[in-house]
């Protein structure tokens, strides 16, 4: 089935732009792959999007060119870490055309290029990926790397921040659903790029399992190791997993105050208690426990809010890895009360 991410990794493989729109900042960006980037992308870039056009790339390659990021770069910046402007050396040119930066985007990707082969500094902007890419920090230049890769093209990507007529920032919908159209350009949020790769790609791997006998009945409780950040998940599965009937299941955000303390400041502690009661009345079912590291950060604030969206999907991607892995084809989400389909983790 197609989705906004599938039709933008098409566009990407074929050397079209997208449009990525950052869901968590209220911004929008035009992007290509760096290795399908020429001067038309360029210009389309400085006449459609008219912000600063920069080059996403890895750390490894920024260091092989020496090129520093200014600054001390933050995985929670408002802003994308940039490094020194480069323009590729030639003769007699300006570095401001979009022939000249497409030179100098090729020439930032290309494997013998040396630091001494560039001017610096110019008019085109490195940006450092953040390893890990959407997985740890969901921006725009995560997502065209992540689509880049994806596509099979080198892990590089030219953006540009979409501006209105006005100078303002562009994120409506129906003002970019418009740009699109008049560019044939694809929409994909970084929500749904995020998405893709959780579709694709193995992030948990289980670790160890026992028997865990409880006031609700008995439980086989099963450890998994996020591959990304070595956090533990924990499943606490009762009666049959490869059931063909649903299997009842809940998503539970660790809450140390709540679960061990129980503290009266959130309903944590209670809901877990009736998610446990739920599925020992069902006879069968499974918790999803996910860890929760920033209890001091949470400290004197509503201990009963909801972690920032990039953790909410990241938990969903898990949980349906873990799902999956359990045996699970179809889940009924108790809190949602909705039935879902669960991948076979054999396809990740």
């Amino acid at each position: 089935m197609e989705t906004a991410a599938t039709q933008a990794l098409e566009s990407v493989a074929a050397g079209r732009p997208v449009i990525i729109r950052d869901d968590f900042r209220g911004l929008a960006y035009l992007a290509v792959a760096s290795q399908k980037a020429g001067p038309e992308h360029v210009n389309l870039m400085a006449r459609y999007a008219r912000g600063i056009i920069s080059i996403a790339l890895e750390g490894e390659r920024l260091n092989q060119l020496q090129l520093p990021v200014m600054g001390q770069p933050s995985p929670n910046a408002s802003s994308e870490p940039f490094a020194v402007s480069v323009d590729v050396r030639r003769d007699g040119a300006s570095g401001i055309s979009a022939r000249d930066r497409s030179a100098t985007i090729q020439a930032l990707i290309y494997p013998a290029s040396k630091p001494d082969d560039f001017v610096r500094p110019g008019h085109l902007f490195p940006v450092l990926y953040s390893k890990g890419g959407v997985f740890t920090v969901p921006r725009a230049p995560e997502a065209i790397v992540d689509l880049a890769r994806m596509a099979g093209l080198y892990p590089s990507g030219v953006l540009c921040a979409i501006m209105t007529d006005a100078g303002d920032m562009m994120s409506d919908p129906p003002d970019l659903n418009a740009l699109g159209d008049a560019i044939g350009a694809k929409i994909v949020s970084i929500s749904d790029v995020l998405r893709l790769r959780g579709e694709r790609e193995k992030v948990v791997k289980r670790i160890a399992a026992a028997r865990l006998p409880t006031q609700y009945g008995e439980f086989t409780i099963t450890a998994y190791q996020c591959l990304r950040d070595t956090d533990e998940h924990i499943a606490l599965v009762m009666g049959d997993p490869g059931s063909a009937q649903p299997m009842p299941a809940a998503f539970v955000n660790g809450c140390v105050v709540g679960h061990v303390f129980d503290s009266q400041a959130c309903r944590c502690g209670i809901r877990l208690e009736e998610r446990l009661s739920r599925i020992g009345e069902l006879k069968r079912g499974v918790i999803l426990y996910t860890p929760n590291d920033a209890v001091s950060k949470h400290l004197g604030e509503d201990l009963s809010t909801r972690p920032p969206m990039h953790e909410r999907i990241w938990h969903q991607i898990i949980g349906v890895q873990v799902l999956s892995d359990l045996g699970i084809r179809r889940a009924y989400l108790l809190d949602e009360e909705r039935e879902i389909d669960v991948p076979a983790l054999s396809t990740l």
